[in-house]
């Protein structure tokens, strides 16, 4: 408080100084400007007059000029009244008792110019007179050059006047400014003096104050430094007095009026206001107070203070007085916590921890580093960590480790270590320097954890990625980078290598009777087979589902991988024995051999893969080499594919219908309707080319759902037509079968084409609903309660079961034609369409005879009870338009061996 108040009397001695020395000089440039106004104010008059007397000369001149050539009376009038105003002005210019506000005149040189200009002025008017008398004679010339030197002497005098008088003028000027220089030199000697003795007033108290305030400074510095405050507490009053600290420490501001007792006890932790109320009460009764309690500031941070306080007894006049300090020791307290907290994470740390010294000898240990290294703390303390060094590194590793500790401060990496049971383990390592304030290293602090384990999962990992979980067989990748390499060493040394692709036949109906996992069992059983009986070297991999591949090196020709796939078709055509099922499977393979069929990895494994695709479509357990038309057979097999896809797309597709015809009556009871392709290029292409080809590559859904929804739409037309007893049959490949939105998309096209579900018949084949029967079963009861009727197309081809035929919800059995072809001349045939006519009656089915051709076909079905049937010898399938006209004519077709009604 007492350096604000000595800094404010400084201040206002030198604003009292800087005043006064300022009014002195706005006073002296007052006087200066009054004085040089008064110089100008005396010659003034005189000047001016001068100027409008030249000015009237000039102009009188000019008339006088103008009027004598020309004669004229009234512009030499003009002429000598210029020259009348100009002694006009001149004489009005000097003071006098016709012009009392003149110059007074004191220099005689100047009076002597005036008169003489004055007398000048006169001549030049007579001489105006003169010329003017005498123009157009032989004396005009001599009377204008008389003018011209008189109006020329008298300009050069009034010139010369007005130029004596201003130099006069300017002498008194400078007169006066000496006198203000003069002036202003004592004034600024006044105040250098006047400031000196300021400076040394001032500079004398400064002197004093500074020192008091040094020692009030460094008394306070010490104090913030310390976090200490002084407090005094007047018994009598209960009020407080504290130093800036304490209201720092307390988080109190200053001019918030008087500090009491109950301000103070707000700022102390509840946890702790009890005790400081009893401790201070107890300080009060002639005791000392000395105890550290917690405070909350009002930003809400606490903060932790030592308070040591002693009774002073009251003296005569005064009350008794507490007077004490208080410290801060927050910060104390936190960095006793943290290093408390530091020594139980470094006890408890599951990562080693190794500080040492400058020189790396051993200092402290923590538990985990004692249970990693297999050292005890009194072993490890006082060695270097060279105790743990494995045979892993060489010396320049650790050099390099060393030189990019003392350079960079800090080093981090994976480093091998050895046990004390002489064990070598990897670790993830961490070493630190610690610095000192100069920047000397005075500590190494390591820090360290085993990762054996990470690296065996990261071991497992990588193995996973490159193996097959199921076989533990290598997989594609693997399989693929084996290759590359094997064709490389193959390049080298000249020699021929196989690539053979073979794939297990009919696993997938393992998988749907006995269910996945003895079809994974199978897998595994069969991939230790193959493994048995490859050579060593060779990579035999699962790529797949069913798919496996295999590296046969160094072989001399083609037949030398013919041997290995032979070997391989026989070994898996073994039996295998599943938990008393004994199963048989077959496998197809193809084979690719390099350099012939190709250079490289991708193209060997291609052109194998498409070999034992030729297998498979060739009958199944056989093989197949790889030769260039089967890369132009799958070529055209993709682009088929392609232009499958873009008709569906683009409505590429027809529906023809071949009609039903009862036997009884000759009357068509119904139309299946069958698909074609009308192929831009080739026309039309007959289901058996694409339906393969859709159920492969799933397009048979798209196809199926819009031949149903077609034929749908065409029957109602029909029955709109008035044909109201016909039925419409519609193929569901296995794709469509299975799926579960099945009854549904039904719906939707019965519903669109605006069609009754009691005319949709829906046809599958005898694999399709034997291939999960109870499954089956469920789906075919959904649609019969929707109304459909059902058909079991080509039965006589699958694997019927007659105890599961019959729980079918199903209404015909359509006999397939391979039977009706043969029925006449083979009586094995004969046997079973008979027996397959007879056991439908007995099961209350309607039975279809396809593929009808000739009369005795037809004669043999009909002996036999049969009650429809469809074939050439009545229609072939023919589109909408011509069975309409058909209909129209009466609905009746007769047999014809051309097959045409």
């Amino acid at each position: 408080m007492s350096e604000k108040k000595n800094h404010a009397v400084r201040m206002e001695l030198i604003l009292t100084g800087a005043v006064v020395t300022a009014m002195l000089f706005l006073a002296l440039l007052a006087f200066h400007h009054f004085s040089w106004r008064a110089a100008m104010q005396e010659n003034g008059p005189l000047l001016n007059g001068l100027t409008l007397a030249r000015a009237d000369i000039y102009k009188g001149a000019l008339l006088v000029e103008e009027a004598a050539p020309a004669g004229s009376a009234e512009t030499l009038k003009n002429a000598f009244t210029n020259f009348t105003d100009a002694k006009r002005h001149l004489r009005l210019s000097v003071k006098s008792v016709d012009s009392p506000d003149g110059a007074e005149v004191h220099d005689p040189a100047i009076k002597r110019r005036l008169a003489e200009l004055d007398g000048k002025i006169e001549e030049l008017s007579g001489a105006a007179l003169g010329w003017w008398a005498v123009r157009g004679s032989a004396d005009e010339k001599g009377a204008s050059l008389k003018f011209a030197e008189l109006l020329n002497s008298a300009q050069n005098d009034a010139a010369g006047l007005e130029s004596a008088l201003y130099e006069l003028t300017r002498v008194e000027l400078e007169w006066k400014n000496q006198q203000f220089g003069l002036v202003v030199g004592i004034w600024f000697i006044t105040l250098v003096v006047g400031l000196g003795i300021l400076y040394r007033i001032i500079r004398r108290q400064a002197l004093a104050e500074d020192a008091l305030l040094k020692s009030e400074s460094r008394l306070s510095r010490a104090q913030k430094m310390a976090r200490l405050g002084a407090w005094e507490l007047d018994l009598g009053s209960g009020v407080y007095s504290v130093s800036e600290e304490t209201l720092d420490i307390f988080g109190l501001g200053a001019g918030n009026g008087p500090l009491t007792r109950e301000i103070m006890m707000a700022r102390v932790h509840p946890d702790d206001k009890e005790a400081v109320e009893k401790a201070r009460a107890q300080a009060e009764q002639n005791r000392s107070i000395s105890m550290e309690y917690k405070i909350v500031r009002p930003d809400g941070s606490t903060g932790v203070v030592y308070e040591y306080g002693e009774l002073e007894a009251a003296r005569p006049g005064q009350a008794a007085r507490l007077i004490g300090a208080v410290q801060d020791v927050t910060y104390l307290r936190q960095a006793e916590d943290l290093l408390l907290l530091a020594t139980n994470v470094f006890a408890n740390a599951i990562e080693g921890v190794l500080v040492t010294d400058p020189r790396g000898v051993i200092e402290f240990a923590n538990p985990a580093a004692t249970e990693i290294t297999g050292y005890s703390q009194e072993e490890l303390v006082g060695k270097t960590p060279r105790i743990l060094k494995s045979d892993r590194h060489d010396n320049q590793f650790y050099k390099e480790l060393w030189g990019a500790l003392l350079k960079d401060g800090a080093w981090q990496g994976e480093i091998w270590n050895r046990r004390k049971n002489r064990e070598a383990y990897p670790e993830k390592l961490t070493i630190t320097a610690i610095k000192d304030m100069n920047g000397r290293i005075t500590k190494f602090v390591s820090v360290f954890h085993d990762i054996s384990q990470i690296k065996k999962s990261e071991e497992k990992i990588e193995y996973q990625a490159y193996h097959d979980a199921l076989t533990a067989l290598p997989n594609k990748v693997l399989f693929s980078d084996r290759l590359t390499q094997s064709i490389g060493y193959a390049h080298r040394t000249e020699k021929k290598l196989a690539v053979l692709f073979f794939g297990l036949d009919r696993l997938k109906n393992i998988n749907e009777t006995l269910g996945h996992n003895k079809g994974d069992i199978l897998l595994q059983r069969a991939a230790q087979r193959l493994l048995n009986i490859v050579r060593e070297g060779d990579t035999l991999a699962r790529f797949g589902g069913d798919e496996f591949a295999l590296i046969q090196e160094d072989i001399q020709t083609e037949q030398d991988a013919v041997k290995m796939i032979l070997k391989i078709l026989r070994a898996v055509s073994e039996p295998f024995d599943l938990e008393g099922h004994e199963l048989y499977i077959t496998t197809s393979a193809g084979g690719a051999i390099y350099p012939a069929d190709g250079s490289d990895s991708p193209t060997l494994i291609k052109n194998a893969e498409i070999a034992m695709r030729r297998a498979k479509d060739s009958g199944r357990n056989t093989y197949q080499l790889y030769t260039s038309s089967m890369n132009v057979k799958s070529f055209e097999k993709l682009s088929l594919e392609a232009d499958l896809r873009k008709a569906i797309e683009r409505g590429g597709f027809l529906v023809h219908y071949q009609p039903k015809v009862s036997l009884a009556t000759g009357e068509i009871t119904g139309m299946e309707a069958l698909a074609r392709w009308n192929h831009p290029m080739r026309g039309l292409i007959p289901p058996a080319e694409f339906i393969p080809l859709a159920e492969e590559t799933g397009l048979i859904a798209p196809i199926g759902e819009w031949v149903m929804e077609t034929a749908c739409e065409q029957n109602r037309r029909w029955r709109e037509a008035g044909y109201k007893d016909l039925t419409i049959a519609v193929n569901l490949s296995a794709v469509q079968f299975r799926k579960k939105d099945l009854n549904r998309t039904i719906e939707t096209i019965l519903s669109r084409a605006g069609l009754e579900p009691a005319y949709l018949n829906i046809e599958l084949t005898e694999s399709v609903v034997m291939g999960e029967v109870d499954s089956a079963i469920s789906i075919l009861r959904k649609l019969k309660d929707m109304g459909v009727k059902i058909s079991i197309d080509d039965f006589g081809t699958g694997y019927s079961s007659l105890s599961y035929l019959k729980k079918f919800p199903i209404d015909y059995l359509k006999i397939d034609r391979s039977f009706i072809k043969d029925v006449i001349n083979d009586p094995d045939d004969a046997a079973i369409v008979s027996a397959i006519i007879h056991m439908a009656k007995r099961l209350e089915l309607q039975v279809v005879a396809e593929g009808v051709e000739t009369e005795e076909q037809l004669e043999f079905v009909r002996r036999n009870g049969c009650e429809e049937v469809q074939g050439y010898l009545y229609s072939p399938p023919k589109t909408a338009m011509e069975l309409t006209r058909i209909l129209a004519a009466g609905g009746l077709l007769r047999p014809t061996k051309l097959g045409a009604v």
